[in-house]
């Protein structure tokens, strides 16, 4: 399990328990044992897997790489990732949806049915098993889709490609956004608030477009799919102006609902 420790009092802390600590101590990083990267309050869930001592301490070769990458390993690390699509990119019910948002914060989650049933008892200390079942029928029938279609993987990179081509309108909105804000200032402060105003127009309905497909993503996954589309216009210096519009954009609550970290249309 990944072990962080916190910038603020120096405890090491597992993932697991990484959330309760955050109400009495409040850091603004953590850092990982093993790979010693920094991660802001938002980032540390992504953080799902680290290297392991061997890696760290060993000898870099063609044995110890093998040794690191066993089977049981990759099916665990494809487990998780299977969880963490599901969370992302499905809409379920809210006593389902706490249930899977919680789970995210482990990744020794198990592979069976009976040892998961027990494991969410004993870890979120959840009892209805009703609903535990509800919980891993929706992993079941992830794994047999899966199973089933062989063209999945390949079909899921197909819908990521057409996602990230980025249309006409698209780049029109941001080249008129980027234009405004690279004029001088001749009109005073009412053009200023009017061009930031513009730009905050121009950035929304990108974030409606892509919200729309996925209906609830990641924060910072939505910023980074955001920067790429402006990247994908030729704008490759501008990531500073762009974040600081994303912040401001998503602050608007009529707008946009953001619970654990996960944003969705109000």
């Amino acid at each position: 399990m990944v072990v962080f420790t916190c910038n603020r009092c120096g405890e090491s802390l597992r993932k697991n328990k990484v959330e309760q600590h955050l109400r009495c101590c409040r850091p603004s990083l953590l850092t990982c044992i093993d790979c010693l990267k920094d991660f802001s309050l938002d980032q540390y869930q992504s953080h799902l897997e680290c290297i392991s001592e061997e890696q760290k301490y060993g000898q870099k070769n063609g044995d110890t790489q093998k040794l690191v990458n066993y089977k049981g390993k990759n099916k665990q690390n494809e487990w998780m990732k299977n969880i963490k699509n599901l969370i992302e990119r499905g809409t379920y019910a809210k006593d389902i949806s706490v249930v899977l948002n919680n789970l995210i914060g482990y990744d020794n989650i198990p592979r069976k049915r009976a040892k998961f049933i027990n494991f969410v008892k004993n870890s979120l200390r959840i009892h209805n098993v009703n609903l535990i079942e509800k919980v891993w029928k929706i992993f079941e029938e992830s794994i047999k889709i899966s199973s089933k279609n062989p063209m999945s993987e390949i079909q899921t990179k197909q819908d990521e490609s057409k996602e990230n081509q980025i249309g006409s309108n698209d780049c029109k909105r941001i080249e008129s956004s980027k234009a405004s804000a690279d004029k001088p200032d001749h009109a005073g402060n009412d053009e200023i608030k009017s061009s930031d105003t513009n730009h905050k127009i121009q950035m929304k309905s990108i974030i409606f477009k892509l919200l729309s497909k996925h209906n609830e993503i990641d924060v910072e996954k939505l910023q980074r799919k955001v920067l790429k589309k402006y990247h994908q216009c030729g704008y490759d210096n501008i990531d500073e102006w762009v974040l600081e519009r994303f912040k401001k954009v998503i602050s608007k609550k009529r707008a946009f609902i953001i619970d654990a970290n996960m944003i969705r249309l109000a």
